[in-house]
């Protein structure tokens, strides 16, 4: 197990106990202080997912009690919100910068939502600790797939499917938003195999 402290990666093994407590996400937010990094179960027929890769990273949760329903479980939209966190989470594991900094150097602002869905198997409540782990399993020219387990002591709660695109705002179109090819040292960085050339119309990738 690879647990990221700061800029150190340390090798930990899987028994590990946190001697400050588990990774947590707060208000929404990941701290920038520790998160646990490791390679996915794969299933035998990867081959299946075009462009899937090991990386993968995963990040705690502790369910408050304002995250509940009347019923006391997790209000299912909360899922979505973490899965978003686990999300930027595991791109900031690979060592991508804040959006913030990416749309100063390379015009990209973020990889908003293009389709995402999950399947609730089990509930949670307040006081459990959750652990979203996060990969990638499909990359395109423009566009990737994120593949979210939200388990609790190792029983799996949910999991989530999001796709997701690379995008700038547009000068010639009044700024909207565009999807741009990913650049090829993020792919690097994040475990992807090179892109397919894109041809000038963009006809190739996603």
């Amino acid at each position: 197990m690879e647990v990221c402290v700061g800029n150190k990666t340390e090798i930990l093994p899987a028994h590990v106990s946190w001697p400050h407590g588990r990774p947590h996400l707060y208000d929404g937010f990941a701290p920038p202080w520790r998160v646990v990094q490791g390679a996915m179960p794969r299933p035998a027929a990867a081959g299946l997912l075009p462009h899937a890769m090991d990386k993968s990273s995963t990040l705690a949760i502790r369910v408050e009690f304002g995250d509940c329903d009347p019923a006391g479980i997790v209000f299912y939209p909360n899922f979505f919100r973490w899965f978003d966190a686990g999300s930027r989470w595991f791109f900031t594991c690979c060592g991508l910068p804040p959006w913030r900094e990416t749309e100063t150097t390379h015009g990209i602002i973020g990889t908003p939502l293009i389709e995402s869905s999950a399947r609730f198997l089990r509930p949670a409540s307040y006081g459990d600790v959750l652990d979203v782990e996060t990969t990638i399993v499909e990359w395109n020219a423009r566009t990737f797939v994120h593949r979210h387990v939200l388990s609790r002591q190792g029983a799996v709660l949910v999991e989530g499917r999001e796709v997701r695109a690379f995008v700038v705002r547009d000068a010639d179109r009044d700024g909207k938003l565009r999807a741009v090819p990913i650049p090829d040292a993020w792919r690097a960085a994040c475990g992807a195999p090179p892109a397919a050339p894109v041809d000038a119309g963009g006809a190739k990738g996603g």
